[in-house]
């Protein structure tokens, strides 16, 4: 998750396209968030 986000920032500060670098940080937080709910509801955490 922390290598997306860098990635974005770096992306965004280079000049390159915002919608693109925002679209993949919100794709793997909701990614992430998913992964915690399901685990959560399946009594894993």
């Amino acid at each position: 998750m922390l290598a997306v986000l860098a990635a974005s920032v770096t992306v965004v500060v280079r000049g390159g396209s915002r919608d693109a670098a925002t679209g993949a940080i919100l794709g793997v937080v909701a990614g992430y968030g998913i992964v915690i709910l399901l685990a959560a509801f399946r009594g894993v955490l």
